[in-house]
């Protein structure tokens, strides 16, 4: 399982199609919004590969200027014995 905590920085104009966006995507919660255009939000995947794709689908959405991973955790699912290989803490 990995968390991330992310900061987004999307035009404050178009916060309302860029929250809808978010909002659909699987496994991504919106914590707080700025009237600036700053959005927290979190990620939750089953492995990196997932993450890294969830991440990059934030960066992707028109009127997104940038995406900064602010913090990542992850813990192996103890009934897959490979999935240490792939979490790297």
């Amino acid at each position: 399982m990995n968390i991330a905590g992310v900061l987004v920085h999307a035009n404050a104009q178009r916060m309302p199609q860029v929250r809808g966006v978010i909002e659909q995507l699987a496994g991504v919660e919106i914590h707080a919004i700025s009237e600036a255009g700053h959005l927290v939000v979190t990620l939750e995947s089953e492995n990196d590969e997932q993450l890294l794709l969830t991440l990059e689908s934030l960066r992707t959405i028109p009127s997104v200027y940038s995406t900064s991973l602010v913090y990542h955790h992850c813990e192996p699912d103890e009934d897959q014995p490979c999935a240490k290989k792939e979490c790297k803490p």
